[in-house]
């Protein structure tokens, strides 16, 4: 009586640290097989994305912020010039839009301002001063 009492509990106790352990290697298999398949398409995805960066570019670029970085700072015409020349640098492989999408763009914007100013979610002066700085963009 006495050892069925002990093994019983032993089995008890030992199924009840058993459970977790493979509940959490059914649940960690199910996730692993199911997003293997979404990090694969994400892999070939970047891997045929044309980024248009060559090698020598990457290179000049990095020359040319090593120069920038050993540059000493001596008056604050440098610096400025400094500034300047990094920020040509990061803006290098921006595209801007065309002025005819930034004028549609604005106009739309300053079209839902002005039904936001309707129908009482903005004030006439919040309206007027975003009116006025969507129009000096153009």
């Amino acid at each position: 009586m006495v050892g069925v009492k002990v093994t019983k509990n032993t089995v008890a106790k030992g199924v009840s640290k058993a459970i977790p352990i493979v509940g959490g290697v059914v649940s960690g298999g199910l996730n692993f097989a199911s997003m293997l398949p979404m990090a694969k398409r994400l892999a070939a995805a970047l891997d045929k994305a044309n980024f248009d960066y060559t090698e020598a570019e990457a290179l000049s670029d990095y020359q040319e912020v090593q120069g920038l970085a050993e540059e000493t700072r001596p008056s604050d015409k440098a610096t400025g010039s400094r500034k300047m020349a990094m920020g040509k640098f990061f803006s290098k492989g921006k595209k801007t839009a065309p002025v005819a999408l930034q004028t549609e763009d604005s106009i739309d914007k300053i079209q839902r301002l002005a039904r936001l100013r309707e129908q009482g979610a903005i004030t006439q002066e919040e309206f007027e001063a975003k009116k006025a700085e969507l129009l000096a963009r153009i």
